[in-house]
Parts: C-alpha cells; structure tokens; sequence
C-alpha cells in the first residue's frame, strides 16, 4: 500500500512538472490578446489567428518542454480524466458556439431573454470551464484563470474598451511567461557529451 501511494504521488509530481512550463498560461492568455488585436483592429478575420495558438502550444510541448523532461506516459486514472476534460471542453466550445451564434442571429436577443443575463450565463460558464480544467488537471492556478475569463467577459458587457481583452490577457499571459522563463533556467538542456 505504501508503494502505491508514492507511486501516486510521484506521478502527480511528474505531472504538474509538465505544466510548470507555463505554456498553458501564455495560451489561455493569447487567447484573450487576440480579442484585443480584433478589437483594436476592428476585423473579425484577426479571431483566425487562433488557430495557430495550438500548433504554437504543441510546439512548446515538444521543443521546449520534452527535451528538458522527457515524456511521461501516465496511468488509466490520469488519462481517464484527461479524456473527460477532452469531451467538457468539446462540449463547452460547442455550447458557446451556439449560444454566440443564436446572439449573433437575434434569436435570443428578440426573446425574453436579456442580454445581460446572457452575459452574466456566458460568464458562469467561462469560469466553469477552466475550473473543470483546474480540478481535472490538478492545477490550482486554472481557478484564477478562470475567474479572469469570467470578469472579463462581464466587463465586457459594461463596456466596449478592448483594453479588457488586453489587461485580462495580460494577466494571465505575463506569469505564463515567468513560468516558462524560470522552467527554462531549471531545466536546462543537456549538451550531448554531458548527457553520457
């Protein structure tokens, strides 16, 4: 029994050493700079360039953050919930994708519904979503990230500033970026003759 547990223990440990890269951060960060730059620019076109924050995120994994730990092959426990979290955040973006659509549409705007009550639904789900992800990623820090999705999104239905989409960015993105930096100082990579 007392095996299994330090095998448990060692496997988080080996688990939240993979996201202390802050990868995770810069991208749920850049996520919201670019609602800023769309803001800013006034061109719904620039929303595309969140498409490359993946390929940049799984880039990071493997040229940054492998290299310098290895790759983890986890246990069915870890991986189960990892797969719960694949099918919430699947679920959750096609909820928001419809629920965006139907506003965009006026079909619920033209109901009883008042759009800031959407607001404040979009706001409790936002902040949901990346608490789901806190709890099922054993990362306490994805609860702040979630509370500043959420406030950004209520600011955002007080205001029309895209300096909301540029400060909750920020906030997230900056200590994303201070992670990854102390990640790289820690984990330097080995030259080939130190390696033998």
């Amino acid at each position: 029994m007392g095996s299994q547990l330090d095998l448990g223990a060692l496997e988080l440990k080996a688990w939240k050493s993979t996201h202390e890269d802050g990868l995770l951060d810069m991208f749920l960060g850049a996520m919201l700079l670019v609602g800023y730059l769309r803001d800013v620019t006034g061109k719904p076109a620039v929303t595309l360039l969140v498409l490359a924050l993946p390929v940049l995120f799984i880039a990071g994994k493997r040229f940054l953050t492998v290299p310098r730990i290895g790759l983890v092959k986890f246990g069915p426990r870890r991986e189960a919930r990892r797969t719960v979290l694949i099918f919430v955040i699947g679920a959750s973006v096609l909820l928001t994708v419809t629920l965006y659509l139907l506003l965009a549409s006026g079909v619920l705007t033209g109901s009883s519904a008042r759009p800031g009550l959407l607001n404040v639904l979009m706001s409790v789900m936002l902040f949901a979503i990346f608490a789901a992800m806190g709890r099922l990623l054993d990362l306490p820090r994805m609860y702040g990230v979630a509370a500043v999705f959420a406030a950004a999104n209520l600011a955002r239905g007080f205001t029309d500033s895209p300096l909301v989409h540029l400060v909750a960015g920020l906030v997230i993105f900056l200590p994303g970026l201070f992670l990854c930096l102390r990640f790289l100082r820690r984990n330097p990579l080995l030259r080939e003759e130190e390696a033998r």
